[in-house]
């Protein structure tokens, strides 16, 4: 056997290996995506369940889409200084258009 002819078995044994790390590459780039999806939604459901404000200075449509009902059942242009306001523990959100008193719209509240 001269240099340059390398056994099949070993060709296949090479390529199972580099599969094999791809796998397991894989599988460790799935689960933590998995645990930092957990992670921001463990975040968002604690902010969902305390009332506050967010003012939203760049937003210049506002949008309601039903889902199941598959489109938009409210579409306004135009906008201008639009609050979002949750209520109620986290159980009522509540948009506001066009607000006209002092609110810091840089941030939240």
């Amino acid at each position: 056997m001269d240099h340059t002819t390398v056994p099949r078995a070993s060709i296949a044994q090479v390529i199972h290996q580099e599969f094999m790390d791809h796998i397991e590459d894989i599988d460790l780039s799935v689960e933590l995506a998995e645990k930092a999806t957990d992670n921001v939604l463990a975040v968002l459901n604690r902010n969902a369940q305390k009332d506050s404000l967010h003012g939203m200075p760049k937003v210049s449509r506002v949008e309601v889409i039903n889902y199941n009902e598959g489109g938009r059942v409210y579409t306004r242009w135009g906008v201008q200084n639009v609050l979002l306001s949750v209520q109620d523990n986290g159980q009522t959100l509540k948009v506001f258009i066009g607000v006209t008193h002092d609110f810091n719209f840089g941030g939240t509240s």
